[in-house]
């Protein structure tokens, strides 16, 4: 037997929607720099970024235009001088990325791996707010209580939702103005 999906929590799904494309977003701006500084056609291997930050930048630098430069050289001051990218302003880009993640993982309880071509994350949670099966019997007769309370204001047009409010436990119905709906929080399995 399935669960009853009662409503998709849509503010928890928009919540993940916009941090993936924050990180998303910022993967771009390293991949920007990546290929402006160290190979136009290439990507960064986001694994070893979140390691080691601009380092990596400065070893593939120095693995594709090493044999330019002497043995014994400044590399961090070389790779500045070339590319005009600092290595502070790659960590800093770092511990914006890492900020970015770590803030998915602990407020917003997504779960993430960081693969070279990538965040991959993903929700810890399921969007759907199922039935809890210990109130279906409240739930059903909620519904149709207020399914006929609807179909009686509609013929003889008058506004008997307060009473039914009165009449029903407290977290059963809840209002929006002068419309009366299902508390679905309240029969929700959360």
């Amino acid at each position: 037997m399935s669960r009853e999906v009662l409503y998709v929590n849509e503010t928890a799904q928009r919540d993940y929607e916009v941090l993936r494309d924050k990180i998303a977003s910022k993967e771009a701006t390293i991949t920007r720099y990546y290929q402006a500084s160290v190979n136009p056609k290439g990507t960064p291997d986001f694994r070893e970024f979140a390691e080691y930050g601009g380092k990596l930048f400065i070893l593939d630098y120095f693995k594709r235009y090493g044999k330019l430069y002497p043995e014994v050289v400044n590399r961090a001051k070389v790779f500045k001088d070339a590319t005009g990218v600092t290595i502070e302003g790659l960590n800093q880009l770092k511990d914006e990325y890492l900020k970015l993640i770590n803030h998915a993982t602990t407020e917003k309880r997504f779960d993430y791996s960081i693969a070279e071509n990538g965040c991959e994350l993903s929700p810890w949670l399921d969007y759907n707010v199922y039935l809890d099966e210990s109130k279906r019997e409240d739930y059903e007769l909620a519904k149709e209580l207020l399914d006929v309370s609807n179909k009686l204001i509609a013929k003889y047009k008058y506004s008997g939702h307060a009473h039914i409010q009165r009449f029903a436990p407290a977290n059963f119905y809840r209002t929006n103005g002068v419309e009366l709906s299902l508390n679905l929080q309240y029969f929700g399995d959360i």
